[in-house]
């Protein structure tokens, strides 16, 4: 399958503003994030076209910050990504990285798995 993204972007929209300029940054030094603003549009099935950019991304972003989770990144996109992750990860090299948004210092124990998908220690450095 095509990947024409590089990282999809799964956050809290309470933290638009900081992962807009995170999505600039990376388009900048020549990736291709997904990002909701700029894929989804009035009247599209939200689920399928967040499990295509899923499934057309390199890697997972789960950015983790002050204000918890959102409910489509908990309840949609989290889920969604280790589904692919499982079935896909030795395939097509897919990753699952959470980053740590400013304010948080360690991963909540709720989701230290996260880090464990990939091999990641504990004590990686945050965004």
């Amino acid at each position: 399958m095509e990947q024409p993204f590089d990282v999809f972007l799964a956050h809290n929209s309470l933290d638009k503003p900081e992962i807009i300029e995170i999505a600039k940054y990376l388009k900048a030094n020549g990736l291709n994030p997904w990002l909701d603003d700029e894929q989804i549009f009035a009247g599209d099935n939200i689920q399928k076209v967040v499990f295509q950019g899923i499934s057309q991304s390199k890697v997972g972003a789960f950015f983790i910050s002050q204000n918890g989770l959102g409910t489509f990144q908990e309840n949609l996109e989290l889920g969604r990504i280790i589904q692919f992750f499982l079935r896909k990860n030795k395939a097509q090299g897919f990753r699952v990285i959470p980053i740590l948004l400013p304010g948080i210092h360690d991963i909540p124990e709720d989701f230290y798995y996260l880090c464990l998908l990939n091999g990641i220690q504990k004590d990686f450095a945050a965004f």
